[in-house]
Parts: C-alpha cells; structure tokens; sequence
C-alpha cells in the first residue's frame, strides 16, 4: 500500500435478507438496498468465537440490477467497501473518528459462498 492511503475494502459472505425493491436515484441510476445475514466462525484471543449478524447494503448501477434479481435467501460473496449511510458535516474530531449506521456498498458478487 502507498504511504498515506488507507485500504477500505471488505469482502463478506452472507445470505440476502430483508430487501427493498429495486429504485432509480433522480440522476438515473438504480439502487439496491437490503440486509445481507452472515454466520462464521472466528479466532478471537486464540479463543474460536461464533459470529452471526444483519448488515445493511447497497448496490448501485448493472450490480443493483443484477442483485435484485435474486431471491431473498440467497448466498452470495460480495465485494465493496463500508461508509457512513450519509456524508455529515463533523463537529469534532471525536465524531470523525466514530462510526456508526455504516453500509457495505457492494461493487461486485458472486452467488455461493
């Protein structure tokens, strides 16, 4: 990695969860929203812990068309990064460092795990 960037990059497998149907934002591209359920196993403290939770994301673009095609309950591995649900203006460097209500933008997929 360069000096000075920082890598945002997640890749997560899950089952499509709770879903909205397909929208187009008012400069003409689609989004996809939903919830994406993921269960693992994980080492922690060299102790194994088990991991079960929603996560909320989107797809914009051929991906949002290509996602909302799918059922819900279905398997994917998705690619793409986390932000803030919306860009607000920080009032302390507290809150930049603070995150909360993210989403996992998904770039791309495939279907399985």
């Amino acid at each position: 990695m360069k000096p000075g960037v920082r890598a945002n990059q997640l890749i997560l497998v899950g089952r499509l969860h709770d879903r909205k149907d397909l929208r187009v934002l008012p400069t003409g591209v689609p989004i996809f929203e939903c919830t994406l359920w993921h269960e693992s196993e994980v080492t922690e403290a060299n102790a194994s812990r088990s991991l079960g939770f929603l996560l909320a994301v989107r797809a914009l673009g051929s991906v949002a068309e290509r996602i909302a095609r799918l059922q819900t309950g279905t398997s994917i591995r998705a690619w793409g990064f986390v932000a803030p649900r919306r860009q607000a203006k920080l009032e302390s460097a507290e809150q930049a460092r603070v995150a909360s209500n993210l989403i996992f933008t998904i770039n791309e997929f495939t279907l399985g795990e």
